[in-house]
């Protein structure tokens, strides 16, 4: 179970980096930023 939720946990990041990179990417970094805090706080 520990690996499964490892392999979810790294999933979960490289998404998070993804849209992370495509935000910057796309001049959109303080949206993504304010939208990350709300969730986040």
């Amino acid at each position: 179970s520990r690996r499964l939720l490892t392999l979810h946990n790294l999933a979960w990041l490289f998404d998070f980096v993804e849209r992370l990179r495509t935000s910057i990417g796309e001049g959109r970094f303080e949206a993504f930023r304010a939208e990350t805090l709300t969730v986040w706080g």
